[in-house]
């Protein structure tokens, strides 16, 4: 992991992420050094990856030239490039191995049981694990198996309180720049609804 050392920026619409173009404060920059913090791209063409932060929330770019970063030049190549291949995600049956295995080794403390009951959220087939700065809640896709799962953060900060876990490879959706869709299936459904936050 890179030493961040001053304070990171988060993106807006004046200033967008430089690796996936990100303007909802997502991602982070930094005023004094090339390096980006982007909580959507795994990989990106002129940027070289050094590996998630610690927890798992952005994947750590800087330049490949070593140069300091030009923005107006970014974009232009932006405008100019062609689509880049889909990055190597875990796939379907490894992110359920993973998942399953986080799960089967962690425990949900007092606190965040509490604040799944108190937002009503009891069925036992959801299962959520603890760390120090929250919970975290693994999802399953529409074969019956476990494809993501979003942090909760007890004290959220500039981030946000809901943040994706970044799997090794990447936490998008096998084959896709897509996030994966949670699925609860229910015995009487009245509609459909599809979330994606």
């Amino acid at each position: 992991m890179i030493s961040t050392g001053s304070k990171p920026k988060p993106t807006n619409k004046s200033d967008s992420c430089p690796v996936c173009g990100d303007v909802k404060g997502k991602c982070r920059t930094f005023a004094d050094k090339p390096l980006v913090l982007c909580m959507t791209a795994d990989f990106a063409s002129g940027w070289k990856e050094f590996g998630s932060t610690k927890d798992g929330l952005w994947t750590q770019f800087s330049p490949e030239t070593g140069l300091p970063f030009d923005r107006h030049a970014w974009q232009q190549r932006q405008r100019q490039e062609m689509p880049v291949a889909l990055p190597q995600t875990m796939s379907l049956e490894e992110r359920d191995r993973f998942y399953r295995n986080w799960l089967a080794n962690g425990l949900l403390n007092e606190r965040d049981r509490a604040d799944l009951q108190r937002r009503g959220v009891t069925d036992p087939s959801i299962i959520a694990l603890s760390c120090d700065v929250g919970y975290a809640v693994p999802f399953k896709g529409l074969d019956g198996k476990y494809v993501g799962a979003q942090w909760r953060y007890a004290h959220p900060g500039e981030g946000g309180r809901y943040r994706w876990h970044n799997l090794p490879g990447g936490k998008q959706f096998p084959g896709t720049h897509e996030m994966p869709l949670a699925v609860y299936k229910v015995d009487q459904p009245t509609m459909l609804v599809v979330s994606q936050k």
